[in-house]
């Protein structure tokens, strides 16, 4: 009868010579799951660039435009608006238009940040070189720029309304500084100024889906969702830049209902305060932040085929995506003045 006994070392030649199971590389959220000593090295980075969904975002940028255009239009026209003394329906048919269109740059926002953050390109740590160019430029030359590159990208639509927006924007003023291994930073307007510090290492919290900030369920984010948005004393918060892009949207989703929901219910807005100025540069400035962020992506594939001007821009908007989210979520924290379009007592 023949031995069953497998002879020594037998185990070890099969183990040796049989297939061993393909290693997966997990894609890592965020760079607080990399050691600061090992962060994304420049060749992976590239790597990375190039996996991003040209078509899917080039689509969202097309959508955003139409979207933010109709928006951005509304909001410069939305004093007059008030002034032309326009019954309750006829606000209430602008206001529910501009909240379905608020609703469409949100969901194209929320497409490229989670694409940038599902590739692990949202938390870059920018170099002296990359702070350096984004102080050097203000928001309104930089949309005024990245209108071009869009024209020369998609030559078919309408990119005027980025520059149109940058007259909205003209006198705020962003700086970002490195203070300490975080960033500082300070976004100044009609003499307020709002500081925000943030951390591209820092740990996100959780990824969002589109579907779930729109749920009307136990899923839906709502505002406030980080420290940042508490207080506009409190400033010791550190938070990070996906976490920080998700709480800004879900704060000017809720502002836009409110509006539409006001218009319908109360009429016209009267003025309240200080007026309507600060407000309005306040929502302009979170239209501006998810156009960063979807620039961000866009002008990222743009970099890989070998565009230095683009590359510059995709630094810029993706550090202006974290300090407007960060910083425009209430312009007028800091003043003694009730700076809100106001229904009667209602805010708005």
């Amino acid at each position: 009868m023949p031995s069953t006994r497998t002879p020594k070392g037998a185990a070890k030649r099969v183990s040796a010579h049989a297939p061993r199971e393909p290693r997966m590389e997990r894609v890592p959220l965020g760079n607080h799951e990399i050691p600061a000593s090992k962060r994304m090295p420049s060749s992976s980075r590239e790597g990375r660039l190039k996996l991003i969904d040209r078509a899917r975002m080039e689509a969202a940028a097309i959508t955003m435009g139409r979207s933010a255009e109709a928006l951005v239009g509304y909001l410069s026209r939305l004093d007059a608006l008030r002034d032309a003394e326009l019954g309750r329906e006829a606000l209430a048919e602008r206001a529910a238009e501009a909240e379905l269109h608020t609703r469409v740059l949100l969901s194209t926002g929320m497409d490229a940040l989670n694409e940038l953050n599902d590739l692990g390109l949202l938390n870059a740590v920018p170099t002296k070189k990359d702070l350096d160019a984004f102080n050097e430029m203000t928001l309104s030359e930089a949309l005024e720029q990245l209108a071009n590159q869009f024209r020369d990208r998609m030559p078919r639509e309408r990119w005027d309304w980025l520059e149109n927006a940058g007259q909205l924007v003209r006198d705020v003023e962003m700086r970002v500084e490195s203070e300490k291994g975080l960033l500082r930073g300070t976004v100044t307007h009609s003499g307020q100024s709002r500081v925000v510090r943030f951390d591209p290492a820092a740990p996100t919290m959780n990824r969002v889906s589109t579907r779930a900030f729109f749920s009307p369920g136990r899923d839906r984010v709502y505002v406030p969702t980080s420290s940042i948005l508490s207080s506009g004393n409190d400033r010791s918060g550190t938070v990070a830049p996906y976490d920080a892009a998700i709480a800004g949207m879900a704060c000017v989703r809720e502002w836009v209902y409110r509006h539409a929901r006001n218009a319908a219910e109360l009429g016209p807005p009267v003025r309240s305060g200080g007026g309507p100025v600060l407000v309005i540069v306040a929502i302009v400035l979170f239209v501006a932040a998810i156009v960063a962020t979807v620039a961000a992506a866009v002008l990222a594939i743009i970099c890989v085929g070998g565009s230095e001007k683009a590359c510059t821009l995709a630094a810029y908007f993706g550090l202006a995506a974290s300090v407007l989210n960060g910083a425009a979520d209430k312009a007028d924290a800091n003043s003694g003045q009730q700076r809100v379009l106001s229904f009667r007592t209602n805010p708005q």
